[in-house]
């Protein structure tokens, strides 16, 4: 397949491209910033302007499309919803809308996220599948199930072999510090390198599912490849961890003791990720292959 990439310059869409390529897959990559991956096939698009969105399809002209493109970090999302809006829900329509009626179907993954399902107080909750009840509580979180209501309706309606992946969060080597396990291996190089004497922290007691984002790749072209049109797929390790034991992690691999210290802008009340049933995503074939130590040992080897 011809595979269109969106958000092709964010941290995904590289291990994505990859696993695609591997598989026999052509990319054809596309973001609002310049490339910086080395595609062979690139085109710089506003995916919130229907009119750029047309001409893109126009060139690409795709047997599929993998859509990573959004705003993704929360903090981010929040501060402007009107461009999170624009380009998580407008720019998905109008993807939507310009690779539906093709024959035969073209294929369509939407990424969503886990944050759909919400958070829980109880850490014993038992896992959530695709059809339990959504209850997003961020503004990303809403701007995602706007998206996969979108995609369900184009797929019902406008032609198109529609799919829903609800990752939970992931990690991995590239990822940027904003997130929790990037700015700990980030700090423990500042401590070895004596330029620091201390980690600095949010909420230690949350608990987040964490998977290795080459595993999450994997996942998505999976889906792309064998889904069932119309389905919605979790994809996680099926593992949490509190945010302790991660940094716990981290100071085991790079060799440093150094102590924590909150800090009150990264503070966030407890909670916990949900647990999710990762059954139909397994039926079709596809397993994790590693851990998160191995994952933190890469992003210090990256």
């Amino acid at each position: 397949m011809r595979v269109l990439l969106t958000g092709a310059a964010g941290f995904v869409a590289p291990y994505v491209a990859r696993e695609l390529e591997a598989r026999g897959h052509e990319v054809f990559a596309t973001d609002v910033a310049p490339s910086r991956d080395g595609y062979a096939h690139y085109a710089q698009c506003d995916i919130s302007s229907a009119d750029a969105v047309r001409d893109l399809v126009r060139c690409a002209a795709p047997d599929a499309c993998v859509h990573l493109a959004g705003i993704s970090f929360v903090p981010d999302a929040a501060k402007n919803p009107g461009l999170l809006y624009a380009v998580n829900v407008g720019g998905t329509i109008n993807l939507l809308d310009a690779l539906s009626g093709a024959t035969p179907p073209r294929r369509f993954l939407f990424i969503s996220t886990a944050q759909a399902y919400g958070c829980t107080q109880d850490p014993a909750d038992a896992p959530v599948g695709e059809d339990a009840p959504l209850y997003p509580l961020s503004p990303y979180a809403i701007s995602k199930v706007a998206g996969e209501a979108a995609t369900r309706a184009y797929g019902k309606y406008r032609g198109l072999a529609s799919f829903v992946a609800r990752p939970s969060n992931h990690t991995g080597p590239g990822q940027t510090v904003k997130f929790v396990a990037p700015s700990f291996v980030a700090q423990a190089r500042e401590i070895l390198s004596g330029s620091r004497d201390r980690f600095t922290t949010g909420n230690l007691d949350s608990g987040r599912d964490f998977s290795d984002v080459r595993d999450v790749a994997s996942a998505y072209v999976t889906v792309l490849e064998k889904g069932r049109p119309g389905e919605t797929y979790n994809v996680s390790s099926g593992e949490r961890h509190r945010i302790a034991e991660i940094l716990g992690i981290v100071r085991r691999v790079a060799g440093v003791s150094a102590p924590a210290e909150t800090s009150a802008d990264l503070w966030r009340p407890t909670d916990f990720s949900r647990l999710l049933d990762v059954s139909r995503l397994r039926a079709l074939g596809w397993a994790p292959r590693h851990s998160l130590e191995g994952t933190i040992r890469d992003m210090f080897g990256a």
